[in-house]
């Protein structure tokens, strides 16, 4: 197998005198089109370091997430529109292109460290060709690097996973070009990563995600269909040498036919045409639109490469159908380099025309007079109803009225309220909109603790459609969840950085060293109240003077206790002004081990939805992370991280969906050992209630896990 690709090297500028079936200069590049000029192409892009990173090139994306790093970019940002989906189209049909091409060498089965591997060749140095892995194989560069050596193409095709150690290096030489390496890993179940301080080449065409470490530096082009996640002084460079000359605008003819077999008289010019497309913030007339419409070779229209709309009036007493490269409801792709027409022909309907009495045209005798000016389109508006129905038969207390619900006109990539949108939802008849003729999205907020489903003129996702005269009804029907009656873990509120979580999985693969752990305590915590509770439940407390003894709760909830419904909205904000908390509401739920959710971020907290809503008789619950930890050490504090402070008095204010805010004063706190029982926390039928759950105590690196957890107990203010 050495001597094969020995062979193949020394040979390898005789191509076409090798009678090999693998020559190493088989790959070809293949054209990146519209995505050639992109430094970084995804769907998602997480922002999470500070500095933040360097984008030399064109950055693409649909979603910015995160909170800090926004990127530094020297180039051309492009959030959705045409270009961005031109550009994906492209990506995606080079990645076609790069998977069709066939292997010149596959690995052995199991996870290939191209640093180290002697099955292909000389340890550390590649040459021209395409390179494969067997199935359910991953590729991590480990830390010594690699060479790509020679003029020609590099395709590393790897079926699952891609990653790279450390401080490992990509390098080039003898001729080899960034402009002409790529990499085409799979969807694997583990994020892959680029190591801290790492050096990458190429472009990586990936249909998932990915995470960026610390001080990467990568010279070719991120291009994924998911997720990017970034951390702190990520910088890519797009090679210069590879960028194409311009590209010529596509061209989009638009002819209007009209064929008067009947008794009509309208010409081309008698007709307004008009062509859209998204501008990420909506769908919008392009330059030139509207326009009279003209006989072939019709109207010229240089666009960038994206998708169009070509419409007209309502125009009475004509039928209209469209033909050429146009679809039946006048929707056209244009590509790059694209000469594409569209054709409306409006024939005349006789049974529609009604004659013009006043019109000075001579006809046959017999003959109805012609239309010298033919009636404007009708602008007869169309009646939306927008009903919520509410079903609470597994105790839920929910009207009608806190569910928010919006009304939306459809883009092609974006949307926008209609008037009156967003409103509290209304039983039936509903809230009625009157709308122009037009496609439309109904929808509604996070509501915890209920299913909703569409019914009527809506399809299944809220959608429909309204035509001139429409009078159309849309039913969302909310019904309540089976409220669990397990008591659950308290959550786990140490969270560790989403870099560690991945990277630890791949070290764990490719390497036996663990990481060391270090012990972090977290900030002192307040002495907190027995409250009456024994050991198992309520584990190493002391009695805290400035905090107020309560009677005992109730352990267990009644099944028969029935409630009255409620307009007490869903939690949208709280605010602790004591410890300067102002946060953000996610709805969680229980997970499949028992354990209470907690949010997914770090800035926001979560709202557990088989509790109570904040101010309802019983218990609300939210939790908050108390710190990110990589490598046993905080990183970033999280909202929760001063909730040890809260003193009994101190008061906390949550608003829901509807404006409405309710004020909750703390009573006591209490610490848990990790893995204890507390149904205090969720059982009470004595009152409003409103806990809030953090972590305390010291971070346990082998569990990934502080050893407390803090519950501060709070009560609605009575007034």
């Amino acid at each position: 197998m050495k001597k094969y690709f020995i062979a193949g090297v020394f040979f390898g500028v005789i191509v076409f005198a090798s009678s090999l079936t693998n020559f190493a200069l088989a790959a070809t590049t293949p054209s990146l089109g519209t995505a050639t000029t992109f430094g970084v192409l995804v769907d998602t892009y997480n922002r999470n370091g500070n500095p933040a990173a360097t984008i030399t090139g064109d950055f693409g994306y649909t979603t910015l997430s995160g909170g800090v790093g926004t990127p530094v970019v020297n180039g051309t940002t492009h959030v959705a529109g045409s270009v961005y989906t031109q550009a994906t189209a492209d990506r995606n049909t080079a990645l076609a292109n790069l998977n069709s091409q066939p292997c010149t060498f596959t690995f052995p089965a199991g996870t290939v460290n191209l640093a180290t591997d002697t099955t292909h060749g000389p340890v550390g140095i590649y040459t021209p060709g395409v390179y494969c892995t067997a199935p359910f194989s991953n590729v991590i560069i480990g830390a010594s690097g690699i060479t790509l050596s020679g003029a020609g193409t590099y395709i590393f095709r790897v079926s699952v996973m891609l990653s790279t150690a450390p401080n490992s290096v990509v390098k080039l030489a003898n001729g080899a070009s960034a402009c002409d390496v790529f990499w085409t890993p799979g969807m694997g179940p583990v994020i892959p990563i680029y190591g801290f301080n790492s050096t990458f080449i190429g472009t990586n065409i990936d249909p998932g995600a990915a995470n960026i470490h610390d001080n990467v530096t990568w010279i070719g082009r991120a291009l994924f269909t998911e997720r990017l996640n970034v951390a702190s002084n990520f910088k890519i460079t797009v090679p210069s040498s590879c960028t194409p000359p311009p590209t010529p605008l596509p061209t989009l003819h638009v002819v209007k036919h009209v064929v008067n077999n009947d008794v009509g008289t309208a010409t081309a010019s008698s007709f307004k045409l008009y062509v859209k497309g998204s501008t990420g913030m909506g769908v919008t007339d392009v330059t030139g639109s509207p326009a009279a419409g003209a006989e072939s070779p019709g109207t010229s229209y240089k666009l960038p490469a994206g998708v169009y709309k070509v419409s007209e009036d309502i125009f009475p007493g004509y039928t209209a159908t469209f033909s050429g490269d146009c679809d039946s409801s006048g929707k056209v792709t244009l590509l790059s380099g694209s000469n594409k027409t569209c054709t409306i022909t409006n024939d005349d309907t006789a049974e529609l025309i009604t004659p013009n009495t006043t019109s000075t045209s001579t006809n046959p005798p017999n003959n109805p007079p012609a239309l010298d000016n033919p009636p404007p389109p009708s602008t007869k508006s169309t009646t939306l109803r927008v009903v919520k129905h509410v079903i609470n038969d597994n105790g839920g207390t929910a009207t009608a009225y806190i569910f928010t619900l919006r009304v939306k006109s459809s883009g092609f990539f974006s949307s926008t309220e209609v008037e009156g949108s967003p409103a509290p939802g209304v039983a039936a008849p509903g809230t009625t909109y009157t709308l122009p003729a037009g496609v439309y999205k109904v929808s509604e907020d996070a509501s915890g603790g209920y299913t909703a489903k569409f019914s009527g003129d809506c399809d299944s996702k809220g959608k429909v459609t309204l035509e001139n005269g429409d009078n159309k009804t849309c039913t969302i029907t909310n019904n309540d969840d089976v409220k669990t009656d397990t008591i659950p873990k308290l959550p786990n509120t140490g969270m560790m950085s989403w870099f560690e979580g991945v990277w630890q999985g791949v070290i764990n693969v490719f390497y036996s060293a663990q990481e060391e752990a270090v012990s972090v305590v977290s900030p002192p915590f307040v002495e907190v109240i027995n409250k009456n509770s024994s050991p198992e439940i309520a584990d190493s407390t002391v009695t805290n003077g400035r905090l107020k003894e309560t009677t005992k709760k109730a352990t267990s909830k009644s099944k028969d206790n029935k409630k009255e419904t409620s307009n007490i909205g869903f939690p949208v904000r709280v605010k602790i002004p004591n410890i300067n908390v102002d946060a953000k509401f996610q709805y969680t739920g229980l997970k499949s081990d028992g354990e209470m959710e907690g949010p997914t971020g770090i800035v926001d907290v979560g709202w557990y939805k088989n509790s109570e809503r904040p101010g309802e008789e019983g218990d609300s619950v939210i939790t908050g992370h108390l710190a990110q930890v990589r490598k046993g050490k905080v990183i970033k504090s999280g909202v929760f991280k001063d909730l040890n402070k809260l003193v009994a008095g101190d008061k906390i204010y949550v608003e829901d969906n509807r404006g409405v805010t309710v004020t909750f004063i703390v009573r006591e706190s209490r610490q848990y050992n990790a893995d204890a029982t507390a149904p205090e926390v969720f059982t009470s039928i004595d009152g409003a209630h409103l806990n809030l759950i953090t972590c305390d105590g010291v971070w346990d690196q082998a569990k990934k896990s502080y050893s407390k957890r803090l519950v501060i107990f709070a009560d609605k203010e009575v007034k």
